[in-house]
């Protein structure tokens, strides 16, 4: 009789530990799609997704130790199991890991963010997806760059549209020295005319490398950064105009 007592309360037990597992199952999800939530408006829909799957998953294996543990279950072996596995499966994807550890520090920092133009290495492009894994470049040629979050961590990484404003550098030069100060009049009034440069923001102009035959400048002008190739060439053009209207012979480049 004491055999068949200890029987039911062992099937009580595990009924009531299954049905508590379960209900902890739906809670976990809801608990998780709150904290999601918060951060939703500042992801892509796929880290959301992935970050919503990890983080369901993981505080559901934590709750389910936990009601195993209150309800009289030793744990112990399975724990030392999940362990072996768990440093098994870490030495099999040290890469992977590392780049999920990446992306969740990139999303926690906001220095990188959906729709900035960056330049790593030789790929330049606009950040289309900020996964867990890796980042999706679109370059200007429509192609799609994929750039594993690890490297974004570990090297040097030019965020180009991050701030709102951006200094456009200009280079020109004037095949004689008599032409210098007309040259600088030609810089200042191509500016002037200038629909896209920041106007609160002077333009400076400076002398560069110069040779026997030739004098160099190099021109600063302030613009958005949103306007930076269209700046480039509306002020490419007005110099060139204005340079012809004024007799000067000038060349000049962008940076």
């Amino acid at each position: 009789m004491l055999i068949g007592e200890f029987e039911v309360m062992d099937i009580i037990r595990i009924v009531g530990a299954a049905a508590t597992c379960f209900m902890a199952y739906f809670i976990v999800g809801y608990a998780t799609g709150k904290i999601v939530g918060f951060v939703s408006n500042r992801l892509p829909q796929s880290t959301e997704d992935v970050l919503a799957f990890f983080l369901k998953y993981t505080l559901f294996i934590i709750t389910v130790g936990i009601i195993l543990n209150v309800s009289g279950f030793n744990i112990t072996t399975l724990l030392g199991a999940a362990g072996v596995f768990g440093v098994a499966i870490g030495f099999a994807s040290q890469t992977t890991i590392a780049n999920v550890i990446s992306g969740i520090f990139l999303m926690i920092e906001h220095s990188l963010r959906v729709g900035d133009v960056i330049k790593y290495d030789d790929a330049q492009g606009k950040i289309q997806d900020i996964g867990l894994l890796s980042v999706m470049l679109k370059t200007i040629d429509n192609k799609l760059i994929r750039v594993p979050n690890e490297l974004l961590i570990k090297n040097k990484v030019v965020n180009i549209t991050a701030l709102k404003q951006r200094v456009i550098v200009f280079h020109a030069s004037v095949s004689t020295k008599d032409d210098a100060d007309k040259a600088i009049r030609v810089f200042q009034d191509a500016w002037q005319q200038m629909d896209l440069a920041i106007k609160d923001k002077e333009i400076s102009v400076s002398y560069a490398a110069s040779s026997a035959d030739t004098l160099g400048f190099s021109i600063n002008i302030w613009v958005k950064t949103s306007d930076i190739i269209a700046a480039k060439s509306e002020y490419i053009k007005l110099c060139s105009t204005v340079a012809r209207a004024q007799g000067v012979p000038l060349y000049i480049t962008s940076q």
